[in-house]
């Protein structure tokens, strides 16, 4: 427990930090905002709700997987594979039916909001393959994530907050996206190498 808190911890607040910064920025700086942002928020996180089960079940398959010596690989391709196709689905989704819904739910406060549920979900896509591809790691007993993910949340801060009540609600998504991709992007790369390293590791069967 002790080896695995300090690294759970900086995990869930660097997830934590990235799913929340968004709706507590725009409360705070851009309250004008507030209500359209949230009718958004409230839509588009439906790629979270439906990949998420990807993320439940992963974490413990891979986990059992590493730990009887078998191999992983194929598990954690299949979740990126399946989360990305729920989640692109249900991002086409919403760019279909998001503005006509709009209208028809309230026209006079969120009728101007519609556009940016897509560009929400999207983020919540690239959230929850951040989110698949760290429980993978972790199941693995492999935390250097941590050194891309911890940096990508606090550049987040460090982008955003100064802007205040400068900033415009595309900027906040922009920035936010940006982040997402990075941190996904660098986390992709460490975690294939690792598998790599392994492989590479690994004794030869002598051929006959």
């Amino acid at each position: 427990m002790r080896e695995m808190y300090l690294p759970m911890a900086a995990y869930v607040l660097a997830t934590t930090a990235l799913a929340r910064f968004d709706v507590l920025f725009v409360r705070h700086y851009l309250l004008d905002e507030s209500a359209g942002y949230g009718a958004v928020v409230t839509l588009g996180q439906i790629p979270l709700w439906m990949v998420s089960p990807v993320i439940f079940v992963i974490f413990p398959l891979a986990s059992a997987e590493h730990a009887a010596g078998r191999a992983v690989l194929r598990s954690y391709r299949q979740a990126l594979l399946l989360g990305s196709a729920v989640g692109l689905l249900c991002t086409a989704g919403l760019a279909l039916v998001a503005e006509p819904l709009f209208h028809y739910w309230n026209e006079a406060a969120f009728a101007g909001y519609g556009h940016y549920v897509w560009v929400y979900a999207v983020m919540m896509l690239l959230h929850c393959l951040i989110q698949i591809v760290a429980s993978v790691e972790m199941a693995r007993h492999r935390y250097r994530f941590l050194f891309i993910l911890v940096p990508c949340a606090l550049l987040m801060f460090r982008i955003l907050y100064p802007r205040g009540s400068s900033a415009t609600l595309s900027e906040v998504l922009g920035v936010m996206i940006g982040v997402r991709v990075l941190a996904l992007l660098g986390m992709l790369a460490l975690s294939f190498r690792g598998f790599r390293e392994v492989d590479n590791a690994a004794p030869q069967t002598a051929q006959p």
